[in-house]
């Protein structure tokens, strides 16, 4: 019986010491941390290399397309109707590819904010 109630205090003894600590809870200002690595200046500069490409690459597809426009309409007259289809298929799929290549310049602008 003794035993017991010594085995019975010390069991709980032993759970009071381990619960009686204390949780340490932190705040971290996570803008300061970014910019003190080093790391950050080399993300900035490759993500200002990604949007001056995409943004490049966005005008070209644009210049493409207009100069596709202007071709298909001056010889507008002149194209059968096959050609017709084609010529104004393949000008969507560009309009639809600047459209998608826009979309991720501008998530790239997002991001670079």
């Amino acid at each position: 019986m003794k035993q017991l109630l010594l085995t019975t205090i010390l069991v709980a003894a032993i759970s009071l010491l381990g619960s009686s600590q204390t949780f340490k809870f932190g705040h971290i200002d996570s803008q300061t941390l970014l910019q003190a690595m080093p790391e950050q200046e080399t993300a900035k500069v490759t993500l200002e290399k990604e949007f001056k490409q995409m943004e490049n690459n966005l005008q070209s597809m644009q210049v493409e397309l207009n100069k596709k426009y202007e071709a298909y309409m001056g010889a507008y007259d002149t194209l059968s109707d096959f050609v017709k289809k084609s010529k104004e298929q393949e000008m969507q799929e560009i309009q639809t590819n600047t459209k998608l290549s826009a979309r991720s310049t501008k998530s790239v602008t997002k991001k670079r904010s």
